[in-house]
């Protein structure tokens, strides 16, 4: 087969896990998954395109194929995914976000009121469990379940033949209470305690995984930090009160560095960073584009092998160089890739190489289109051309996520425009950035925090350190630089 036909199948998917429909099948276990998996791992933390939202739609989207990669680990978790306040149709989200908005309500109170409800909801419509009369009273205020009770029926009847009957049944916010009714108030507690106790008899346990939670109040982020907060005070409670019941928080890391609360340390020994390395990530590539068929075959037979698993390192050969630049002291294509993926913080993420297989493959095309003749038959399916050429694209798409996520920050970003070095002094990065908020060593701080710029002392500010703006950012953000990129 041609390779300029085998390229147009080669596909190393989407950046985006929520865009996978075959997630579950592409999916790589890291020790991340492993760790997750630990009863006591409470935070998963990572940048942005760092593999978070994947690993919690693999457990919330694709239960079945999760529990088996989890080897009988969850026989006895219930799993009940969140995303904070806006994916409970019984629950008014909107009253509670306007209630922490204007500090009727504290953050901690609504997280405890908006989990109480999803746990309950989700325990009965994914696995048709009622736990406690408390919870079938909510079940039956919200209507999930019917209520043959004299006065539902009366109710029922006064919608049907006279209109809208009195609004009996509101969220009760002052003493974080549900009210039922005009004389029944049950505490969030006694329900939590009710699920809990329930849990436990059944030897069973609830894990609620709460992810995207970085998306509230996105334009206030002083709001956004204290609801965050919230989140992890209510973690701390649910810890010492309710055994069975179990928080997984995915946050972004420079979100996690910008919080303040009594007893954060304590979520040090319960919290898990991921992290990916050069095999996972070669793996990652070969997996995704093996799950074309044609190109597994090819990529099979260039190995000498009966399958993609056995030789992973053989597989990737066939689809890339061996070196993206000619000459016996190049470095090895992965690790080329690798060294222009890396942001200030030192990671590497599955976004930034899937990005890189997807440009090169493109590139490659054009080469062929460019040339009007057949790819070396030879060679790998891609050229150390191509991946040089995806560079650029793969720059300039960091660096656009990067000014709609941080958008407090993007005349900062505008202000390396031109710039013909990716060095700087503290003074010069601090003059860069004159009459900019913010400012100073609490600019430069933040720059550090979002992965935008480097220390040469590593991760401590020191004195004598210099400012540097990663390989991953320079192209995009428009530095001019002379050389390789």
């Amino acid at each position: 087969m041609k390779k300029e036909t085998l390229l147009k199948e080669l596909n190393f998917g989407s950046v985006d896990s929520e865009s996978e429909t075959n997630l579950d099948k592409i999916f790589i276990q890291t020790k991340n998954f492993d760790e997750f998996l630990d009863p006591n791992t409470a935070l998963l933390l990572g940048s942005k395109g760092a593999g978070k939202s994947a690993l919690y739609r693999l457990f919330t989207k694709y239960e079945e194929s999760a529990r088996e990669m989890a080897q009988h680990a969850i026989d006895n978790v219930y799993l009940v995914a969140g995303v904070g306040f806006k994916d409970v149709a019984e629950m008014d989200d909107m009253q509670l976000l306007n209630q922490i908005e204007s500090q009727n309500i504290s953050p901690e109170a609504a997280w405890k009121i908006y989990i109480t409800y999803k746990i309950i909801h989700s325990l009965y419509k994914s696995y048709s469990i009622v736990c406690g009369k408390n919870g079938r009273r909510v079940l039956q205020k919200s209507h999930s379940i019917k209520d043959y009770r004299i006065s539902a029926i009366l109710k029922r009847l006064y919608e049907c033949f006279i209109g809208e009957p009195p609004q009996l049944e509101q969220i009760d916010f002052k003493d974080v209470s549900i009210l039922l009714s005009k004389n029944s108030k049950v505490s969030i507690y006694e329900l939590l305690s009710e699920i809990n106790d329930y849990l436990v008899s059944e030897k069973k346990t609830v894990w609620l995984l709460l992810d995207k939670i970085d998306e509230l109040f996105p334009n206030k982020a002083n709001v956004r930090k204290e609801c965050i907060e919230g989140l992890f005070l209510a973690y701390i409670d649910f810890v010492s009160r309710y055994s069975n019941i179990k928080l997984k928080i995915f946050l972004r890391t420079d979100i996690w560095n910008t919080l303040s609360f009594v007893n954060k340390s304590h979520l040090t020994d319960k919290t898990t960073i991921i992290t990916w390395h050069e095999d996972s990530l070669k793996h990652l590539l070969v997996k995704r584009a093996v799950y074309n068929k044609t190109i597994r075959k090819y990529v099979e037979e260039s190995a000498h092998t009966d399958s993609w698993e056995k030789d992973v390192n053989g597989c990737f050969n066939a689809l890339f160089p061996p070196k993206v630049y000619p000459g016996p002291r190049e470095a090895k294509t992965m690790s080329w890739i690798i060294e222009r993926s890396k942001d200030g913080l030192g990671g590497v993420y599955p976004r930034e190489i899937i990005n890189f297989g997807n440009y090169s493959k493109q590139e490659e095309l054009k080469l062929k289109e460019e040339f009007d003749r057949e790819i070396n038959p030879n060679t790998s399916l891609i050229s150390g051309l191509s991946i040089r050429n995806a560079f650029s694209y793969v720059s300039t798409v960091k660096v656009q996520s990067y000014l709609s996520e941080f958008r407090y920050l993007s005349k900062h970003f505008e202000r390396f425009t031109g710039q013909q070095t990716a060095e700087y002094s503290q003074e010069e990065i601090i003059k860069l950035m004159e009459n900019l908020q913010p400012e100073g060593e609490d600019m430069i701080r933040q720059l550090h925090e979002t992965g935008v710029i480097s220390y040469s002392s590593g991760q401590i500010l020191t004195r004598d350190a210099k400012i540097v703006v990663p390989r991953l950012f320079r192209s995009g953000l428009g530095i001019v630089t002379f050389g390789r990129p």
